[in-house]
């Protein structure tokens, strides 16, 4: 029997970028995924704990 669990987490930080005013949110994702990999490198990201999970084992 296996013995683990999943433990869930959220990322709890506000990105911002800066782009015109008409720009697209839709278009800025590359530079919001830079952010946060700037952020996660910087040890700046904040996690959150939500719960666990257990797979039903009756499968």
């Amino acid at each position: 029997m296996d013995d683990m669990i999943s433990f869930d987490f959220t990322l709890d930080n506000i990105l911002s970028v800066k782009a015109p005013r008409d720009t697209d949110p839709d278009t800025l994702h590359e530079a919001v995924r830079d952010k946060l990999i700037t952020l996660i490198q910087g040890k700046h990201e904040c996690f959150m704990f939500e719960g666990t999970f257990e797979e039903d084992s009756n499968d």
